[in-house]
C-alpha cells in the first residue's frame, strides 16, 4: 500500500495516456466513492479536495497523485484511469505499487512524447541538411560539366572556313566535321545548348564569322 508521504512526494505532471478517456473516468470514479472513501482520499493526499478530481474533466490532464490515490482507495486500475487500458479491475495486488514505481521519478507519457517529437525534428533537420549538401554537390558538378563543355566548344568552334562563303538566304551552315565535334553535338543537352547560344550572341557582337553565324541561327529560329 502506498503511503500518504509517498503520494505527497510525487511530481505534479500530467501522466494521462488518453485525455478523452481520463476526463470521463477520473471524475466518474471519484463521484461513485462513498463519504468514508472521500475522507480516506483526503487523508491519503494530505487534504486534496474534490476539485482535483473534477478538474480532470476540463482537459483530461491528471497527475500521478490524483490517479494513485483514487486507484488505491477505489480498487480501480490506475492504467484504466489514465486511459491506457479499458479494463477497470486491478490485474494484480501489486499493480498500484508497480504503477507508483513507474511514475515516482516524474517521467510521464507527455514528456516521453515531447522527447520523441524533438528527436523527430532533429532527424528531419539532419535529413534536410544532407539533402541540401547533395543538391549543392549536384549543382557544382553540373556547372563544372558546362564549363568543360564550353572549353571543348572553344577548342573546336563551329566556325565557317574563310574559303567557303556563307549563303544566309539558304541558311547553309558549314560546321566542323571532326569526330570530336560530332561527339559534342551528339552529347549536347538542352541546358548546354542554351549556354552555347548565349556565348554565340556575345561573340557575334565582335563581328566576323560569329556575327554571320548568329544571323543565320536567328533566321532558322524565325522560319
Amino acid at each position: 500500500m502506498i503511503s500518504a508521504k509517498q503520494i505527497g512526494g510525487l511530481k505534479k505532471i500530467n501522466i494521462t495516456a488518453d485525455p478523452e478517456k481520463a476526463k470521463e473516468r477520473v471524475p466518474a470514479v471519484y463521484k461513485s466513492s462513498s463519504k468514508v472513501q472521500k475522507e480516506e482520499l483526503k487523508k491519503l493526499t494530505n487534504g486534496m479536495t474534490h476539485n482535483a478530481y473534477y478538474n480532470v474533466a476540463k482537459g483530461g490532464a491528471a497527475t500521478a497523485k490524483v490517479v494513485l490515490s483514487l486507484a488505491q482507495v477505489m480498487g480501480v486500475s490506475p492504467y484504466y484511469l489514465i486511459g491506457e487500458t479499458d479494463e477497470p479491475e486491478l490485474q494484480s495486488e501489486t499493480e498500484v505499487a508497480e504503477f507508483y514505481k513507474k511514475y515516482k521519478d516524474g517521467k510521464s507519457k507527455a514528456s516521453k512524447s515531447k522527447k520523441a517529437k524533438t528527436d523527430k525534428r532533429q532527424s528531419k533537420k539532419s535529413d534536410s541538411l544532407q539533402s541540401k549538401r547533395k543538391i549543392k554537390k549536384t549543382d557544382s558538378a553540373e556547372t563544372e560539366k558546362t564549363v568543360k563543355l564550353m572549353k571543348n566548344a572553344k577548342a573546336t568552334p563551329p566556325a565557317v572556313p574563310a574559303t567557303v562563303p556563307v549563303n544566309t538566304e539558304d541558311y547553309d551552315i558549314v560546321i566542323n566535321n571532326s569526330p570530336k565535334f560530332d561527339k559534342l553535338v551528339k552529347d549536347l543537352k538542352e541546358e548546354d545548348a542554351i549556354v552555347l547560344l548565349k556565348a554565340l550572341v556575345l561573340k557575334s557582337k565582335a563581328g566576323g564569322n560569329a556575327e554571320v553565324l548568329w544571323s543565320t541561327v536567328k533566321r532558322c529560329l524565325l522560319s
